[in-house]
């Protein structure tokens, strides 16, 4: 939990919302099980509201809202971050792929 909201606020406004506005897509991993993160929800809430496409990685046993699958451009289903050449590739293949749909 935040422990002081206004230093956050500051911080988010300051620092991260500049980076998401500057960014072109929005990587987010799944949260473990009921766990709720702030920071997160902040940074997925300002990335859906700047029309950032949207990746959600959900690793092997984690669930996702289905809110949140109709709201992402692409999930990647049992995404395993520990196998780096696989974990990359299928993040190089699908933000390829967004990213071309955003210059037609």
């Amino acid at each position: 939990m935040v422990s002081d909201p206004q230093s956050y606020f500051r911080h988010f406004r300051d620092k991260v919302l500049p980076q998401l506005g500057s960014s072109q897509i929005f990587l987010s991993f799944a949260a473990p099980g009921d766990e709720f993160d702030v920071q997160q929800a902040c940074q997925l809430g300002a990335a859906i509201l700047l029309g950032k496409p949207l990746v959600v990685a959900v690793p092997p046993g984690r669930r996702i809202s289905p809110q949140l699958e109709r709201a992402a451009d692409a999930v990647l289903w049992d995404f395993d971050a520990t196998d780096t050449d696989a974990a990359t590739a299928r993040l190089k293949a699908t933000i390829a792929v967004l990213l071309e749909g955003e210059a037609c």
